[in-house]
């Protein structure tokens, strides 16, 4: 998934997460890295891309005990609580902390929207939109 300038290609981080965490599980080929700190018992993530914003949800189940971090939406539901978060090229998001029993998760890689543009006016949308399409129908 993803561009190749999206990627390094030694599967490197481009840059230091800014929440300590014990635990960088790669997700996405690298693109996203889901980021846990076993010594405080948080969740977090990095956006290892250039070019996607992530949209992490997870539904939590009901015999977790968490508190949502930072950016993180939390809503309580029958079947547990629903928590998401918008992760932007280069950020690192803390998500949760508490005790995790159980949960589902969906993760979306997205373009950037013009929200990211809106905040970071160094990225023009044109240049950002030639970059990654649309493509040529001969490309396939």
């Amino acid at each position: 998934m993803g561009l190749f300038q999206s990627k390094d290609n030694n599967g490197k981080m481009r840059a230091t997460p800014t929440m300590t965490s014990t635990v960088q599980a790669p997700l996405f080929n690298g693109l996203l890295y889901r980021l846990v700190d076993e010594c405080d018992n948080t969740l977090g993530f990095f956006n290892n891309s250039t070019d996607y914003e992530f949209r992490v949800t997870y539904l939590f189940n009901v015999q977790c005990y968490i508190e949502p971090l930072d950016k993180t939406s939390a809503t309580e539901q029958d079947d547990g609580i629903l928590c998401e978060v918008c992760v932007y090229p280069g950020e690192t998001q803390r998500f949760v902390r508490g005790e995790i029993a159980g949960y589902e998760s969906k993760i979306d890689a997205v373009l950037l929207s013009d929200e990211y543009f809106s905040l970071h006016e160094d990225r023009k949308p044109d240049k950002y939109y030639g970059h990654v399409g649309p493509f040529k129908g001969s490309l396939f």
